[in-house]
């Protein structure tokens, strides 16, 4: 039977479908078969942030997880690892990972899913990849008409957190100079999520 949705990729493992969803708001769930043999389904729980940086100066980092074939190709091999079956049929699925912990954060998922949403969009806009060029200053600020136009119900999300302002800051990785967006509220006067900026 085959996944409803399904995409295909193929690794050294062989050829294989997926679907991704979102259980509970926390985890994304990934289920994957082949898609030659239709045994065994593999399930993965994977958080949807992860936190990136704890208790730096200015605050708790969250990144996004991304569902990509990187992260797919590892799945399949540690459910190969571990024992799963994908060629096994009239079996339970095989699990992997278990339901992420409540964020620890004042607003929750829920603020983080609004504050996705509004980075997602500036990453995706030319007109504020052009602002952020061009801007000298430390921040620049979110205009309240910005989140309304991404998503009407938005400035309601972030409203707890009064004014936001984004900051691109650089982060090194092994003499790798990486670009990030991140958010910041200056009502909590702490940055909160951090996503690759790719130029």
């Amino acid at each position: 039977m085959t996944l409803a949705g399904g995409r295909r990729i193929v690794c050294a493992e062989g050829e294989f479908e997926w679907v991704v969803g979102r259980r509970g708001g926390g985890d994304f769930r990934v289920v994957v078969q082949d898609a030659l043999r239709r045994g065994q389904l593999l399930i993965v729980l994977e958080p949807v942030y992860r936190l990136w940086e704890q208790n730096e100066s200015w605050g708790d980092y969250y990144l996004r997880s991304r569902i990509d074939s990187d992260l797919l190709r590892q799945f399949i091999a540690e459910g190969l690892r571990r024992g799963w079956r994908p060629e096994a049929k009239g079996v339970p699925p095989f699990r992997l990972g278990a339901p992420s912990a409540t964020i620890e954060f004042d607003c929750g998922i829920a603020l983080l899913d609004a504050l996705w949403s509004v980075l997602d969009a500036v990453r995706s806009d030319a007109a504020w990849r052009e602002r952020l060029a061009r801007n000298t200053g430390e921040f620049e600020p979110i205009p309240p008409e910005f989140p309304r136009a991404v998503d009407p119900a938005l400035p309601d999300r972030l409203a707890a957190a009064g004014r936001w302002v984004i900051h691109v800051r650089p982060r090194d990785y092994h003499g790798d100079a990486s670009l990030f967006l991140a958010i910041r509220s200056l009502t909590w006067n702490r940055d909160v999520m951090l996503m690759e900026f790719d130029e």
